[in-house]
């Protein structure tokens, strides 16, 4: 319930809101080219780090952690 029905690309794409301007940074992955799943908790630091939580599997085992993109 409330998961993707496949594998599917997550995009971070912000708004300006007093500009009025859409930008899509694009796909985001992890460095072995993995996809970040069952993404929530969107959060945005004050340097514009964007933080988000994300399953994420090492070794074979999977875990939910605190995740940082720099757009």
């Amino acid at each position: 319930m409330g998961e993707a029905k496949g594998l599917e690309d997550l995009h971070l794409v912000t708004y300006n809101i007093p500009k009025r301007v859409y930008r899509d940074h694009g796909a985001i992955f992890y460095p072995d080219g993995e996809r970040p799943l069952y993404v929530n908790s969107l959060a945005i630091g004050l340097d514009g780090t964007v933080y988000f939580l994300a399953r994420i599997t090492e070794k074979g085992y999977t875990r939910s952690d605190l995740v940082s993109v720099k757009p």
